[in-house]
């Protein structure tokens, strides 16, 4: 990879801090399929460890919310999903990882613009973590699924609950790829490349966060989202 690059992707890791720190969810749908235009590579090692980084960092930073833990069953779904994620992974060359990737993305601007919400309840939950943890695993994007099951009125238990689950989810699924063999010492130093994007992002959110309604960010994000989601599409379906 090229130093402009690389450059690039630290900046993409920075806006997609942001959408998480606002909205609770975002982090992946934003940087997986940017940072896949700019190089296969990037993901989805590199990214499940700049991806821990920043749940960590967000979940702290909304830790008040933690007084309510909703998402166990998500939790627990996980960690089969990601070994099952492993199965997976072989199987998928860098059009197909693009495609799934794109798919998931428009599948959930979708969602989020007709407002669709699957019903909530433990056995939901469990199944979306099953299904987060495959894509965790595959994509570094293991969202989709849970933002469309998990709900609550309380913004900072919202945001709180959702980057606790991905930071296990993450977690699980890049200890998982380093037990197999695919992840290594090249992935750790691109994960390195990325790392001042986590700072800035970090920086930016506060105000961002304080100043900015989830509300304003959210829009943006999802036109965002959609534009990069049906390139990755349409890359595929042309190689």
């Amino acid at each position: 990879m090229t130093t402009t690059e690389l450059i690039i992707s630290a900046f993409v890791v920075a806006i997609a801090v942001v959408a998480q720190a606002g909205t609770g969810s975002g982090f992946g749908i934003v940087a997986s399929p940017l940072l896949l235009m700019i190089s296969p590579r990037l993901v989805p090692g590199p990214l499940l460890l700049i991806s821990v980084v920043v749940m960590l960092f967000v979940t702290w930073q909304n830790r008040r919310g933690l007084r309510h833990l909703d998402l166990k069953s998500a939790i627990a779904g996980c960690l089969p999903g990601a070994f099952a994620g492993l199965f997976v992974l072989p199987l998928l060359d860098g059009k197909w990882t693009g495609m799934i990737i794109g798919g998931l993305v428009v599948a959930s601007v979708l969602a989020a613009l007709t407002r669709f919400r699957a019903p909530q309840s433990r056995f939901s939950l469990f199944v979306a973590g099953v299904i987060g943890g495959v894509l965790g695993t595959v994509a570094s994007t293991s969202g989709p699924p849970l933002v469309a099951v998990y709900r609550t009125e309380d913004a900072d238990r919202y945001r709180a609950n959702l980057s606790l689950f991905f930071f296990v989810s993450c977690l699980v699924s890049l200890l998982v790829l380093i037990g197999s063999g695919s992840f290594d010492t090249s992935d750790l130093l691109l994960s390195g490349w990325m790392l001042p994007g986590v700072v800035l992002g970090a920086l930016a959110s506060w105000p961002v966060v304080k100043r900015i309604s989830a509300a304003a960010i959210r829009p943006a994000a999802l036109s965002l989202c959609l534009a990069v989601g049906v390139s990755l599409l349409i890359k595929g379906a042309l190689a």
